[in-house]
């Protein structure tokens, strides 16, 4: 059995997840809402500096295509051609109007929100490296 695409990427995660030090996933697990509001404003301000937002999907779409082969149970002359689909998938962005006021404010709470994170989040890591540095 050939494991690709989706179910590979599900199979290999939490081997991969067992391989990450220690340390590192203490601190990643400490600053995980930390890490979340500083990608928000980095959104935010992108969409300032732009005038839109980003609205990103994968949508899928059909593959069209001609598949053949040789061998058994391939016709009379031993030889098939017929038609075969598969998926395939497109990233798609699409710019979205935003109101850069709002943005604004938005990123002047955001920054608020990271400070108090930032602070919440000092005696997690220092406890992430007494314990696995210690």
């Amino acid at each position: 059995m050939i494991v690709t695409g989706r179910a590979a990427v599900l199979i290999l995660l939490p081997v991969l997840a067992a391989c990450t030090p220690p340390l590192d996933s203490c601190v990643r697990q400490a600053t995980g809402d930390l890490r979340a509001v500083q990608a928000d404003i980095a959104r935010t301000a992108g969409n300032i500096d732009r005038g839109y937002a980003i609205h990103r999907q994968v949508v899928r779409t059909p593959q069209i295509g001609i598949c053949g082969g040789f061998g058994q149970h391939r016709g009379p002359i031993g030889i098939q051609v017929s038609g075969c689909r598969g998926p395939d998938y497109t990233r798609l962005e699409t710019p979205v109007p935003v109101d850069v006021t709002a943005e604004r404010q938005k990123l002047v709470a955001l920054r608020e929100r990271e400070l108090t994170l930032r602070a919440q989040s000092q005696p997690g890591v220092a406890a992430c490296y007494a314990r696995y540095q210690g």
